[in-house]
């Protein structure tokens, strides 16, 4: 029986896809950039990608979501505990990118000042 033993270097296209991503887009906002197996349509095994994060600012998420190319109608929204986000996929240089903005659900209340 063999087992497959992963190593640092299976993460290098993600990590490469990462630098080029923000090389060419300086101007982003500096969302959590992490690197994750991620599922991929069509594939049985999982790749190592980019899953990013923004909180507080759905412009911010518009903007990461445009240059990841992610289809607006593919974006998923749900909700927990006072806490929202967004979510959806897309990719980088051939490399799968996950994308989720936080934000806060407004009050119910109006503010009494």
């Amino acid at each position: 029986m063999t087992t497959e033993i992963r190593t640092d270097s299976t993460q290098l296209d993600a990590v490469g896809a990462a630098m080029a991503l923000l090389s060419a887009h300086p101007e982003l906002s500096a969302g959590c950039v992490s690197f994750r197996l991620l599922a991929v349509p069509g594939r049985l095994e999982r790749v190592w990608g980019m899953y990013v994060a923004v909180h507080r600012s759905l412009s911010e998420f518009e903007r990461w979501r445009e240059v990841l190319d992610i289809n607006p109608a593919t974006i998923d929204a749900d909700e927990y505990g006072g806490t929202a986000w967004l979510e959806g996929s897309g990719s980088f240089a051939g490399v799968p990118a996950e994308l989720v903005g936080y934000y806060d659900l407004p009050d119910d209340e109006p503010d009494e000042r």
